[in-house]
């Protein structure tokens, strides 16, 4: 009241006679109104900063294995495939892309140093049927290999990238069957241990939710060439699968000879580290080194189910 009354003295002494006690409350209720509005946008702004920052980590390569206990359901995604490419020493070799996978031909051998791709559980769901189209790969400036080097000479056309994780698109089924994703596998091996690593790989992509895979040949102990074009039948053949899914973050590596095997595939379970000592290659060097490297030395085989 006493507030009120001093309040209705000051007003009679006002300039404008008729500022009236009813449109003095109405002022104060517009200016409580008008700094309640302006509280409400600058907590709008400041939660929407906060978002947007948190986003940054689907997206920002350096960010991109941060694992927090807020994020424990937050799928991983990466931001390009390249990010995962391999580094070899060679440095001229031609990098391709297609719809399922990205290759670095290496015109040497007539074949892929590496093929590599995401597989995820939607893929996997795919019913593309196999057309088995073996053809030249018109794309590389090389001049690829071709179906007629492998004819009469023992050695079945070995894919990388497995026609069997193409079935999720008509395109990519077709262009796994191009002869820069193709090497000369012994029969035993390529029908073999090697189709149970495949098997396996689309398992782990469907346990997982999404996996990089990393596949080539090594040209180590090359047991001779093949056809017109002189292909390298590699004495040995790797993996490199790369859980992406959070909130583990896990790697294992493949290492086999060009050659059957009844022997169980956890038998050629090995660290991407010692993967890369053998190939001269480096696996994920654009990701977080500290982190990275951490997850190569590791080799958990019960995470992976062996």
């Amino acid at each position: 009241m006493f507030f009120k009354s001093t309040s209705l003295h000051y007003l009679r002494h006002l300039k404008y006679r008729n500022f009236t006690e009813e449109k003095f409350v109405s002022m104060k209720q517009a200016a409580l109104v008008t700094i309640l509005f302006l509280v409400l946008m600058t907590l709008a702004y400041f939660f929407r900063k906060q978002s947007s920052q948190s986003s940054d980590i689907s997206t920002d390569n350096q960010d991109i294995f941060t694992q927090t206990s807020d994020i424990q359901n937050y799928k991983f995604y990466y931001s390009k495939i390249q990010d995962f490419y391999p580094v070899i020493t060679q440095n001229n070799h031609q990098i391709v892309s297609y719809s399922g996978f990205d290759l670095s031909y290496n015109e040497d051998n007539e074949q892929a140093d590496w093929v590599i791709y995401l597989h995820t559980l939607e893929k996997t769901n795919g019913n593309v049927s196999r057309k088995d189209n073996f053809r030249e790969d018109k794309n590389i400036l090389t001049k690829s290999a071709l179906p007629s080097d492998y004819t009469n000479s023992g050695f079945d056309r070995g894919h990388l990238a497995p026609a069997a994780d193409m079935k999720w698109s008509e395109t990519a089924m077709d262009e796994s069957f191009l002869m820069s994703n193709i090497s000369p596998q012994k029969p035993a091996f390529n029908r073999g241990i090697w189709k149970k690593l495949e098997e396996k790989v689309r398992s782990w992509a469907i346990e997982n939710d999404s996996i990089i895979v990393v596949t080539g040949p090594v040209f180590k102990d090359i047991s001779g060439k093949i056809g017109q074009d002189q292909v390298s039948i590699p004495g040995y053949f790797f993996k490199v699968i790369l859980d992406v899914s959070l909130p583990d973050i896990k790697a294992i590596a493949f290492l086999l000879r060009n050659e059957g095997s009844s022997r169980d595939i956890k038998e050629f379970a090995i660290t991407v580290d010692s993967l890369e000592r053998f190939t001269s290659y480096d696996f994920f060097f654009k990701t977080d080194r500290d982190f990275m490297e951490k997850v190569e030395r590791e080799l958990n085989l019960a995470a992976w189910g062996l």
